[in-house]
């Protein structure tokens, strides 16, 4: 059944909440139901799905042996994209990572994971772990790329292992099409080499909500009530495990509600409270058991808890730890310091933290605050200049409990007047817009990832993504012409060239089952506001090497008017930097930026005339760099101390970056190229 196990352990005391002897090390299981809504699980409102009034009766032994013995949280939310693939990246990493829900026929998901290490290489990396006692395991390949990341420090040294639970008796392999089987599964595991954590996906519930009959999905969570109600008795029964050992039961994402049919339960991806809440239930040591938690808690939430549980450090999480979970504080403080940065013209916006479990960020500019009143979290600062006006955009959330919840753009303008507040181009945004702003002198030019779902394009003629753009001017926006279907576009590089001519360029793939593994760069022109025809694209050239990605392209002039163009380039050890340069004909490599530095996966290069200039982790000291150099140079690093740096922008010869100053905090530095 099972098959490819390479483990990692979660190992350590919990501070505030674990038992004083050290004899057992502690442990953390997390069991994710895959798409169950609250109504079928741990809420407390009727079921159209089960036809029932209380959840409980679709899962008497759960709410019998379980429920009573755990904390609930009301209002466990999931308020990035509501499908499997990137929930479980915020599960296990502690941030909303931009991730691809990839439709799979085989189980090799490729090199297509998270860009920041997880939870699991955090405790491996920390306490010297063996790869036998940390594990992803599930019925879905959707999970394995959560194993491990791209982070050069942690991703390839510290994995953790994958297995999939398969059919058995089945001809070829084939995911096991009872949840059941996967934590009978995991007890095997236990039994044999006692894993000190587990991220366990029961994915056949969403399959039947999906594509099964209308009773389907409330017939597969009922056939798993007695199987997950029992888990938990069984694992205090192991002597490796009593007493000293927390079971998370957490939804990846909901369902629809009320989106017509039949049915209506069968489909799930966007802001809907169906879709956005979640199932949430604790049990171990110090629990308030037995309550409900009105506390809003995020999926991101959930990694930074567990380390605290496990004491170690999880400084890349975006949440919060959840004290209101247990009978005591954990004792790690909220999280503070800034989220994101932007830069433009000699002005700098920065989102941060607000510390509040109902209040999470908050976007600055100058100390004066630009998102809303109520804003219950803020992303995707972006800024532009051209010396006359300045401009800014972001994306927020507000909470509304019980009803729908999409994130919202925001534009700002100042014209020397201080800033004033415009229209967007478009009133709801999903949750990976992130915007690039030209300024060029005649207004200002708006280009996005469209991707309201999170998901790729498979080919069917739905979920179809891409990339948009909006100009303003007049007062007001109208639609470029710039459109581009693609699976999981990018982040947008943008300039104007001298010649007026407007230039874009994203990571993106065709769709299908290669789509995780076959991520090329994509470039288009509009010229006089023409029509932009099919995107070139551009693979990677043998020089660079054996590349499965190419992602986040940057754009710039030279000094002599050539238009070329940086991309981090994937190959399976590192990372690196390629150049190209764009002639009559295409674009053609002309220089590969290597040192003995691997460059950070999560930041995209910036030009600074004729050179680029990049960050990268020197691994063998543990400690950031900043690198520069030009397609016909060396490339020279600089020591900037910390090994951490979540975010950099380029601001003339200024370089702003967001770095580690300690465990919960980042803060805004300045380091001068001149």
């Amino acid at each position: 059944m099972h098959q490819n196990w390479l483990t990692i352990a979660l190992l350590a005391g919990a501070a505030g909440c674990r038992p004083s002897s050290d004899d057992v090390p502690a442990a953390v299981f997390v069991l994710v139901l895959d798409g169950v809504r609250t109504q079928e699980s741990f809420g407390d409102a009727p079921s159209d799905a089960a036809g029932t009034d209380h959840p409980s009766e679709l899962m008497p032994e759960t709410w019998d042996r379980l429920v009573p013995k755990g904390v609930r949280a009301a209002n466990a939310l999931n308020i990035g994209s509501t499908i499997t693939a990137p929930a479980h990246a915020a599960i296990a990493s502690g941030r909303r990572l931009p991730f691809g829900n990839y439709e799979l026929e085989n189980e090799d998901p490729g090199l297509y994971r998270p860009e920041l290490p997880s939870l699991m290489e955090a405790l491996r990396g920390q306490l010297g772990l063996s790869s036998e006692q940390v594990e992803v395991t599930g019925n879905t390949v959707l999970v394995k790329p959560m194993s491990y990341s791209l982070w050069p420090a942690d991703g390839y040294d510290h994995r953790a292992g994958f297995g999939m639970v398969y059919e058995q008796g089945a001809e070829g392999p084939q995911p096991a099409q009872n949840d059941m089987v996967v934590i009978r599964d995991l007890k095997e595991r236990i039994q044999l080499a006692q894993p000190r954590f587990v991220l366990a996906n029961l994915h056949q519930v969403d399959r039947a909500g999906h594509y099964g009959d209308a009773p389907d999905y409330a017939r597969r969570i009922g056939d798993l009530d007695a199987e997950l109600a029992g888990f938990w008795g069984w694992l205090q029964e192991q002597p490796a495990y009593a007493g000293d050992t927390w079971l998370f039961v957490v939804g990846d994402h909901g369902r629809h509600t009320d989106a017509g049919g039949s049915f209506p339960w069968s489909g799930h991806g966007d802001e809907c409270w169906g879709c956005r809440n979640v199932p949430l239930l604790v049990l171990g040591p110090n629990v308030r058991a037995g309550q409900v938690v009105e506390t809003p808690v995020l999926l991101t939430d959930l990694a930074p808890t567990i380390a605290a549980l496990l004491d170690i450090e999880l400084p890349w999480a975006d949440g919060r730890v959840v004290d209101e979970l247990f009978t005591a504080p954990l004792d790690r403080g909220d999280r503070g310091g800034v989220a994101a940065i932007a830069v433009a013209g000699g002005r700098t916006a920065e989102v941060r933290y607000l510390g509040r479990a109902d209040r999470r960020k908050e976007l600055v500019v100058d100390g004066e605050r630009l998102s809303s009143d109520d804003a219950f979290s803020v992303d995707a600062p972006a800024m532009a200049s051209d010396g006359e006006r300045d401009w800014l955009c972001f994306r927020e959330l507000t909470l509304a409990l019980g009803g729908d919840m999409p994130w919202v753009p925001r534009c700002f303008v100042d014209r020397g007047e201080g800033w004033s507040a415009l229209r967007p181009p478009q009133d709801e945004v999903g949750p990976f817009w992130e915007p690039t702003l030209l300024a060029d002198g005649e207004g200002l030019l708006l280009l996005s990832p469209f991707n309201p779902f999170g998901v790729a394009s498979f080919g069917t003629g739905q979920n179809t993504v891409g990339v948009r753009a909006s100009r303003y001017g007049n007062d007001q926006w109208r639609k470029e012409t710039l459109t581009a279907d693609f699976s999981f576009p990018g982040v947008v590089a943008a300039l104007v060239d001298r010649r007026r001519v407007l230039h874009a360029a994203f990571s993106g793939a065709l769709g299908g089952v290669t789509a995780r593994d076959e991520r090329r760069l994509w470039t288009g022109a509009i010229a006089d506001r023409s029509e932009w025809g099919p995107p070139d694209h551009l693979d990677a050239d043998p020089a660079i090497g054996d590349v499965l990605r190419m992602e986040r392209p940057a754009l710039g002039l030279g000094s002599d008017g050539a238009l070329r163009m940086a991309s981090l380039a994937h190959t399976e050890a590192l990372t690196r930097v390629a150049i190209h340069e764009r002639s009559g004909e295409g674009w053609s490599l002309v220089g590969l930026l290597a040192s003995e530095s691997a460059v950070m996966p999560h930041l995209a290069p910036m030009w600074r005339g004729d050179e680029v200039v990049f960050v990268a982790l020197n691994k063998a000291t543990a400690r950031a760099e900043v690198c520069r150099g030009a397609w016909d140079a060396a490339v020279t690093c600089e020591d900037v101390g910390p090994q951490r740096v979540l975010d950099a922008a380029l601001d003339g010869d200024t370089l702003h970056l967001l770095v580690d100053q300690g465990v919960g905090s980042w803060e805004r530095v300045e380091v001068s190229l001149e």
